[in-house]
């Protein structure tokens, strides 16, 4: 009888064991990459995600990827859709769950604006909470002058035939209030000295596109392809750059007498810097150099 109940109570000792293992979620030795982006509620820009998250893995396959988006508005909006994405301060808490040990911040914003500091306000509160995980943040796109003037170059080079031809083309950058808003002045000038027919504006900052039309009708030039200086062509550039109200951009460049035209991809979709495998490496390469960093 003591044989028979000390062999019962090992196997429930054994069976306590592994009901706790099976609770305890297991550490993982691996490296996590998080992509920070704004977000947007429109579906062609998911087809940009994927092919963004496509370059990073062709650098680095062994890592896990998980997403968040800035905006508690989107989140918000796609929340309704029944498409749930985490909050940054989420993601990470996910992460640290999961027992990634190394996690690495990518933001994919093109400024080191607003948004991409409330992304570091996330980070380094999650650092202060978790002093055993190290993380690693990547710039924005449009870090430097020469970020500015490699994805300039690049611009250059996706329209190099158009700019052949005297017809201009003019990027739509969003714009802020923050200092960083400078940098569209920047690649605005860095751009002349690929072409004066490539033109920097913004929706919500400068150059406006007042300052736009002065800097075209300098130019002489009768038609101007329309693009996005964004990462994802979402509401900005479906409305306020390609839309019919009489405020878009194409709108009031029809109205000035211009033949307008938008660039878009082979799936019609619009094109961004999302887009353009080029620029996307860019950000791979922002990653690799903070990785570099103790």
């Amino acid at each position: 009888m003591k044989k028979l109940i000390f062999a019962v109570m090992s196997l429930m000792a054994v069976a306590l064991v592994s009901c706790s293992g099976k609770n305890k979620e297991p550490e993982n030795t691996g490296e996590a990459t998080l992509l920070v982006t704004f977000g947007s509620s429109y579906e062609a820009p998911r087809a940009t995600y994927a092919e963004i998250e496509k370059t990073f893995v062709k650098s680095y396959p062994k890592q896990k990827y998980s997403w968040t988006y800035t905006s508690a508005f989107i989140r918000k909006k796609l929340a309704q859709q029944g498409i749930y994405i985490d909050a940054p301060d989420e993601a990470l808490e996910k992460l640290a769950r999961l027992g990634y040990k190394r996690i690495n911040v990518q933001s994919l914003h093109v400024i080191p604006g607003h948004e991409y500091y409330e992304m570091m306000d996330f980070v380094d509160k999650f650092k202060a909470a978790h002093s055993d995980i190290v993380v690693k943040i990547g710039a924005p796109l449009l870090s430097s002058d020469e970020d500015m003037r490699e994805v300039s170059d690049i611009l250059h080079t996706r329209f190099q035939s158009t700019l052949e031809k005297g017809e201009a083309v003019v990027f739509m950058g969003h714009g802020t209030d923050h200092d960083a808003n400078d940098r569209y002045d920047r690649i605005n000038r860095i751009m002349k000295d690929f072409s004066p027919l490539m033109i920097t504006g913004t929706v919500e900052g400068s150059p406006t596109i007042e300052d736009v039309m002065t800097e075209l009708a300098a130019t002489g030039a009768k038609t101007v392809t329309l693009m996005p200086l964004m990462s994802i062509a979402g509401d900005h550039a479906t409305n306020d750059m390609a839309g019919d109200e009489d405020d878009s951009w194409k709108s009031i460049l029809l109205k000035a007498g211009y033949t307008v035209k938008i660039d878009t991809l082979n799936n019609g979709n619009f094109s961004s810097l999302g887009d353009i495998e080029a620029i996307r490496k860019i950000w791979v390469k922002h990653m690799a150099t903070a990785l570099t960093r103790r």
